[in-house]
């Protein structure tokens, strides 16, 4: 790779691309941009590309260093997926277009040691053996296990198209009672973090990462909470402008950055509550319907929603959940907690922009960490604050709104900022409404 050079690998058949002082042992240059172009040689029409060393900086949306698979179709170049930080991709292969095309980017700051790509020419679009099913996330499994009405592929596809695929699957799931997680939470105060303390992994197993489809990593934006085998709750201002095929939910998450074992799904269907708008946020709720029934293991189980009229956040121990960003201190990427209690409604409201004055406390609440330090930060829209008492399965409260402190030009976030939730007691029936309509 040249910087700001576009490299076109005519007749291309089988080889190497590699990252700027790969061989060498060295990191790649800062401010780095380059473009490599495939044509295969006749008779292939196929590029498989096998990513076989990955290093590149991490940070949200993979906006520092990335690396960016595009191929071409119908005469137009597609973005396939983005790629950032230690991990490796699935091998991947073109659709048969005219070319495909690898782009990388470094930016001024850190550098990681680079890549190495194999890539090769086929005549076949085929990734796995013959004696194995393709996934649609390019993961290969026994072909055995297609259609046997249990989901083997972590994203479900192997039941997806078979004749009562989500039926049999559904029947299949294992039964769990809600809130009640296998592997032990941290309920006593340890090493405070802005932002909150490091979640022992899979403590909370029915917090979801909900992620733009076009990142393979770090494209996380919103959280969410596992209520049923084929739903997802979270809040509607995170799928605004947005659509079901730009979305991925991830099950079983601790860390953001290392995904190579987790459970994921598409969306087939985004319902948002009918009152929200930008202007009424007491009804900042909204319903991810999967494409395929998640199964409950001890990583990932539902959350039990409240009962009418129950109101935990006043009386019992409560703890919000996300990835939200940090402030450059704590374990980045990693699930964290905050222990959560209820703050006065009417003092939070006047803390506050005009934005928030409508809100209403049958509606929602509001919510802070006792000490005055940790809170909610960006990342952490849609997610849950849950509540236990006496030993009781954890119950979703509060579906996480807004934060409120700002300094007129940024929110301040993860220093203790008081926060809106929803209040999920008070739209039970909306939800199950919901659930029962689709």
């Amino acid at each position: 790779l040249k910087n700001r050079i576009n490299s076109v690998i005519k007749d291309a058949k089988e080889g190497y691309v590699v990252s700027p002082g790969f061989t060498n042992g060295t990191s790649y240059p800062n401010n780095f941009y380059s473009t490599v172009e495939f044509w295969p040689a006749r008779p292939n029409r196929f590029i498989k590309l096998y990513f076989e060393y990955m290093d590149l900086d991490t940070i949200s949306y993979c906006a520092g260093d990335s690396l960016q698979v595009q191929e071409t179709v119908v005469g137009t170049s597609v973005r396939v997926f983005t790629v950032c930080g230690s991990h490796r991709p699935r091998p991947w292969v073109s659709r048969g277009g005219k070319s495909a095309k690898i782009v990388f980017w470094s930016d001024s700051m850190l550098a990681g040691r680079g890549f190495r790509i194999r890539f090769q020419a086929s005549t076949n679009n085929e990734l796995c053996a013959s004696n194995e099913f393709p996934c649609k996330n390019r993961q290969c499994i026994p072909i055995r296990q297609k259609c046997d009405g249990v989901i083997n592929c972590a994203d479900g596809s192997d039941e997806m198209l078979c004749d009562d695929g989500v039926s049999r699957a559904l029947k299949n799931i294992a039964k769990v009672p809600c809130g009640t997680p296998v592997h032990h939470p941290v309920t006593e105060p340890e090493d405070r973090l802005v932002g909150g303390q490091e979640a022992a992994p899979n403590s909370w197993p029915w917090q979801v990462s909900i992620s733009s489809a076009e990142y393979e990593v770090m494209g996380h934006f919103c959280g969410g909470s596992i209520i049923a085998p084929q739903w997802v709750l979270t809040a509607a201002h995170c799928l605004r402008n947005r659509s079901p095929k730009d979305i991925v939910v991830s099950f079983g998450v601790h860390s953001l950055i290392n995904v190579s074992d987790v459970v994921t799904r598409r969306a087939e269907a985004l319902v948002t509550h009918e009152w929200f708008s930008r202007f009424n946020k007491n009804y900042d709720l909204a319903l991810i319907k999967l494409d395929m029934p998640v199964n409950f293991t001890d990583k990932v189980r539902p959350i039990c929603l409240p009962r009418k009229g129950d109101d935990l956040i006043k009386h019992g121990q409560c703890f919000a959940t996300g990835w939200g960003q940090t402030r450059g201190r704590g374990s980045f990427g990693s699930l964290k907690q905050v222990e959560m209690i209820e703050m006065n409604f009417e003092e939070c409201k006047n803390a506050t922009s005009l934005s928030f004055k409508d809100l209403v406390e049958s509606d929602t609440f509001c919510a802070g960490d006792q000490r005055g330090q940790h809170g909610i930060c960006h990342g952490d829209s849609g997610g849950p604050l849950f509540c236990s008492k006496d030993g009781t399965a954890w119950s979703l409260q509060g579906v996480a709104n807004s934060i409120l402190k700002t300094t007129g030009l940024y929110t301040l976030c993860g220093f203790g900022s008081d926060s809106f939730w929803n209040r999920v007691s008070a739209h039970l029936s909306w939800i199950k409404h919901s659930m029962r309509a689709l």
